[in-house]
């Protein structure tokens, strides 16, 4: 299993968005994506 995370900042510098997607060795090769 593998994971990414990706920041996504502000003018300030402050986070705004923080997504993180998973990518499951399964035989549907299933990604999940969710927004914190």
């Amino acid at each position: 299993m593998r994971a990414g995370v990706v920041l996504n900042t502000g003018p300030d510098g402050s986070v705004q968005r923080m997504t993180m997607t998973l990518w499951i060795d399964n035989p549907h090769n299933a990604t999940y994506t969710w927004a914190m």
